[in-house]
């Protein structure tokens, strides 16, 4: 016994701790065993990947762009904005699509696709009326052309939106398209005082009006209304005059549209004149229209401008004889998100936002497409 104690005092010798066994006459006991540790499993990372900007239409047709979520990736972060509407200048511009922002949960493997719509456009002197950009919701045309005049404004941009298996999850309503802003010819001392600007997504087009200086008259045209995730919008209807006219032109904008595709933008309302001999110094009239800009496209179709004009005689010895219009906006489309998930892709709640836009189109004959962006971390 005490050999045996002698030797496991030996295997403590230095600090270090050994498994030692006492022997019996038909037994062995441990007295002690080394525990091993287990190292700790290294923590995820995660990195921010590069942002995914959708294909962004340059011409009259939507784009679209498929997005598989990769591997690691659970949340994704989007901004999607709606097409401009089509628009003359720097005061009598396209409606700025709408803007949706927000995140989502996903499952790796999962396809988004990624809806980018197509700017409207004004087209700049005698033209036909201006198509609509296509999207989720296609924008309306400008009013249509007459055997009399052949003025075309703007049209509607498109809805831009995520789609998952087709439906939709998230949707931007595209602006409306900028009325003619054109007078009848004629002696017509004029100053505009309302733009005939396009709607903004989700906004109506403000009234547009015109002031003939000479009588002091104004002839005035009612804006499309703009599109909700609930309605769409009405075209503009009947305006008003003072001009004390022998005779009034109308004509009323068409209403947006819901549609389970998206909702398109109406037409814009036109009116055309025929030329006439007035009985004072201003001589003939020549003829002469104008036509309202077309709605935005989106879940909800913005309604399309409406016209007014009037022909306005005065004795023979007042040189203000002619025939003044105006005619006004479109109103935006309207926009959505999702409340629940749509094929497995869910909003993160609280985080969904929609605000007014502020791309706007200011130029002839160009087109300014809608924006999708995707940002995320892919996590190892």
């Amino acid at each position: 016994m005490q050999e045996n104690l002698k030797r496991d005092a030996q295997t403590r010798q230095g600090g270090t701790t050994r498994r030692s066994l006492v022997a019996g006459a038909a037994w062995t006991v441990p007295i002690l065993s080394l525990a091993v540790a287990t190292p700790a499993r290294a923590a995820s990372r995660c990195v921010a990947a590069t942002p995914l900007v959708a294909a962004r239409p340059a011409g009259a047709t939507f784009t679209d762009t498929t997005f598989v979520v990769p591997a690691g990736v659970t949340s994704i972060t989007y901004t999607v904005v709606g097409a401009a509407g089509g628009g003359q200048n720097a005061t009598n511009y396209g409606g700025a699509g709408e803007r949706a922002e927000g995140t989502l949960t996903v499952v790796p493997g999962q396809s988004l696709v990624l809806r980018v719509g197509a700017g409207g456009t004004y087209v700049a002197g005698q033209a036909p009326p201006a198509v609509g950009g296509t999207g989720f919701g296609n924008g309306g045309a400008s009013g249509p052309s007459g055997g009399q005049f052949q003025f075309a404004g703007g049209s509607g941009g498109g809805g831009s939106a995520i789609l998952v298996g087709g439906a939709p999850l998230v949707v931007a309503g595209g602006g409306g398209g900028a009325g003619t802003g054109i007078n009848g010819p004629g002696t017509l001392p004029t100053t505009v005082t309302v733009p005939a600007s396009g709607g903004d997504g989700g906004f109506a087009a403000a009234n547009t009006s015109v002031l003939w200086n000479g009588p002091n008259r104004t002839v005035t045209a009612i804006g499309g209304a703009g599109g909700s995730a609930s309605a769409a919008g009405t075209g503009g209807g009947t305006g008003t005059s003072t001009a004390g006219s022998t005779e009034v032109f109308n004509g009323s904008g068409a209403s947006g549209q819901t549609r389970a595709a998206g909702g398109a933008g109406g037409t814009g309302g036109s009116i055309a004149y025929a030329q006439f001999a007035t009985q004072n110094p201003a001589g003939t009239v020549l003829a002469g229209g104008a036509a309202g800009g077309g709605g935005g496209g989106g879940y909800t179709g913005g309604g399309g401008g409406g016209v007014r004009g009037a022909k306005y005689l005065n004795p023979e010895t007042a040189n203000y004889s002619g025939l003044p219009a105006r005619a006004s906006g479109g109103g935006g489309g309207g926009s959505f998100v999702s409340s629940a998930s749509v094929g497995g892709v869910t909003p993160v709640a609280g985080t969904s936002s929609i605000t007014r836009g502020t791309e706007r189109n200011t130029t002839q004959n160009t087109r300014l497409g809608g924006r999708i962006e995707l940002r995320y971390e892919v996590c190892a």
